[in-house]
């Protein structure tokens, strides 16, 4: 190939095309062992998605049996406050 040659530009020409052929093949070389020997080596694990701690029925189960309690204590407050409306403003 190289023989047929007779200027130095084209015997330029010629090797860079040669040299610019060798290493794109063996960057592609290069980056398909990495490729795959990164991948056998490495394992990716995706966590368990959950979108919350409690079911919706365990929510609604709380809720059912607080609900008596938190009524009491509003109700307790509510009388608190209106014998402190009742008795005279004391100076």
């Amino acid at each position: 190939m190289l023989g047929n040659l007779t200027t130095p530009a084209e015997l330029i020409d010629s090797v860079s095309t040669e040299l610019s052929s060798l290493t794109t093949k063996y960057n592609r070389l290069v980056d398909e062992h990495l490729k795959a020997t990164i991948t056998s080596l490495v394992i990716v694990r995706q966590p368990a998605l959950s979108v919350s701690q409690y079911s919706y029925l365990t929510i609604l189960i709380c809720w059912f049996f607080l609900s008596p309690f938190l009524a009491l204590v509003v109700a307790g407050v509510q009388r608190l406050l209106e014998k402190v409306r009742e008795e005279p403003q004391s100076k």
